[in-house]
């Protein structure tokens, strides 16, 4: 009733993400908390370097369960699972590139130290997040 008389309470709030989540008990207290938690793992453990990750890892991991951090990433980053863990791979691409621009490191070894395992896939994946390839951006370090 609510909605009907104020439509604009639920103005920005996209259909598909609504009724995906309906059923959800989440807080977004503990949607923040869930957030925090992950993004702090990631810093200190950095699970996505290892190239078989996964959600059922994590939420393992963060005594989480996978659909409520599935939600968490879904909803806190607007990303996939497999986009959320490549951005990590692809930062730490950069980091490894930029900090060895004097040595011999090739592209390709930095995409197996990060935690990919196709070029296809890490190729895609860089070009999507950065809006380069990883050549281009070798180039401008």
């Amino acid at each position: 009733m609510k909605a009907l008389r104020q439509p604009e309470i639920f103005a920005g709030i996209a259909q598909n993400e609504t009724s995906k989540y309906m059923g959800s008990n989440l807080t977004p207290d503990q949607i923040e908390e869930y957030k925090k938690q992950l993004l702090d793992l990631f810093n200190t453990e950095k699970p996505f370097l290892n190239p078989q990750v996964s959600l059922a890892d994590l939420s393992e991991k963060l005594s989480i369960s996978t659909k409520h951090l599935s939600q968490v990433i879904n909803q806190s980053f607007n990303k996939s699972f497999f986009d959320f863990i490549n951005t990590f791979r692809i930062q730490e691409v950069q980091r490894i590139l930029k900090e060895s621009r004097d040595d011999k490191m090739t592209v390709l070894e930095a995409m197996y130290e990060a935690g990919f395992n196709s070029k296809s896939s890490f190729n895609t994946a860089f070009k999507k997040e950065t809006g380069q390839t990883p050549t281009e951006f070798r180039k401008t370090i």
